[in-house]
């Protein structure tokens, strides 16, 4: 389990330049000089008497042989983006698709180990995406995403979605924390 204390980016580096805000815990999977490689957590710390940046390596977590595939279906732009960030930093591979039809047509092409989908979209939902995901790919295992609620009903739609065997629901809004929690519980 995360440390809800421990404040996270996931940012790009090269080689062992690293970019981050100061004080910082950070997560970043990558290779670092003599062989190391693996998803690191480090902390960047300003030496007080040289006012010079000083990286110290906190933890290395082995990266898997093989990265998992995360395919994320959500009609927001800036939710999947956010998502993608956040999974690509822990190590996944991940492509998104804006509603369920394009989903399915991505997944016929490649598989992948994750579907993460929200539940209202425009053209396909949620629902039939669920279905149909289950029905021509039984390998993938989905975790359904919503607020939960349609305004002016009471009726608890992420409830009816755990109803449908998948792995975990997340309702919105959910940490970066939150959902890779979700989806290494799910992927184990």
């Amino acid at each position: 389990m995360r440390s809800s204390i421990e404040r996270r980016s996931w940012l790009s580096f090269n080689g062992s330049m690293l970019a981050c805000l100061s004080g910082e815990v950070n997560r970043k999977r990558g290779n670092f000089p003599g062989g190391l490689h693996g998803l690191f957590r480090w902390r960047l710390v300003t030496n007080q008497i040289q006012s010079r940046p000083l990286v110290v390596l906190i933890g290395l977590e082995p990266t898997p042989a093989a990265a998992k595939r995360i395919l994320v279906v959500d009609d927001n732009r800036d939710m999947c983006a956010l998502m993608r960030v956040a999974l690509e930093g822990a190590g996944y591979e991940v492509r998104c698709a804006l509603e369920g039809s394009e989903a399915l047509a991505m997944l016929n092409g490649s598989a992948a180990d994750l579907v993460i989908t929200d539940i209202f979209m425009p053209g396909q939902e949620g629902f039939e995406t669920i279905s149909r995901c289950k029905a021509e790919f039984p390998q993938t295992r989905i975790i359904v995403m919503s607020a939960g609620t349609v305004p002016g009903m009471k009726h608890d739609f992420l409830a009816t979605a755990g109803l449908l065997g998948v792995g975990a629901t997340l309702r919105k809004p959910f940490s970066a924390d939150q959902l890779l929690d979700a989806v290494q519980e799910v992927l184990r």
